[in-house]
């Protein structure tokens, strides 16, 4: 029995072609996260350093509030991907092209109203965490500009890239989501250290920035 496992063992930790398949998916992928968060971290810094606490407050708090909304995204993004992949495999390029039509308005007509309350919550919100007023009434001017900003993002540019994915372009998408996530990243930094940008500039910079992905994506 001990033997048998042992066998079994090896046969699963073996590099063989099923490994290299998960392979190629999975290490651009990882490699593109932590890129990600490493810039993420760079951007937090730039406007801890430039802009304030208070500012670093607002991001932080805008920010668990979209991150509660995307839980509505991330299920229907799930589900979009199982059955693309399944239409893709099948061969039915028609079918899965109208699954990303339909996924994009489902997210759309669910994720409006969420932003809407956030929108409408989110001074209260920042003073139930006890940050005070302005931080508050900072939250409440930036969050419109960042609701947007996720609408283009996580409605139609991620949707884009996963769909580009799904056609087996995954080193392809994990360059040009690293790409534009630098540019993104330099963006806000020239604008907080150069132009003197307030919260609300960053605001503006992410969603253009957003913007000119899906424009790349849909070209």
């Amino acid at each position: 029995a001990v033997i048998h496992g042992r066998d079994t063992l090896r046969a699963v930790l073996r590099f063989d072609k099923e490994s290299r398949k998960i392979a190629k998916i999975a290490v651009p992928t990882t490699v593109e996260t932590m890129i990600g968060k490493v810039l993420t971290a760079i951007q937090l810094a730039f406007i801890s350093r430039y802009l304030g606490p208070n500012a670093l407050a607002v991001f932080g708090i805008v920010g668990l509030a979209m991150s509660l909304t995307d839980i509505i995204g991330a299920g229907i993004g799930a589900a979009e991907e199982v059955m693309v992949a399944q239409s893709i495999g099948s061969g039915d390029h028609y079918r899965a092209g109208s699954i990303v039509q339909l996924s994009v308005c489902l997210y759309m007509l669910l994720a409006i109203p969420v932003y809407s309350f956030w929108i409408y919550f989110i001074h209260d919100f920042a003073l139930y965490f006890e940050l005070g007023d302005a931080v508050a009434e900072l939250a409440k001017a930036y969050i419109p500009i960042m609701s947007l900003y996720h609408l283009v993002q996580d409605g139609f540019s991620d949707t884009l890239g996963g769909l580009m994915r799904n056609y087996g372009k995954t080193w392809q998408m994990s360059i040009i989501d690293s790409l534009f996530c630098f540019l993104h990243v330099v963006g806000v930094v020239v604008g907080v250290v150069a132009f003197d940008c307030g919260l609300g500039g960053v605001a503006w910079i992410e969603l253009a920035s957003s913007a000119h992905f899906g424009l790349f994506m849909y070209l």
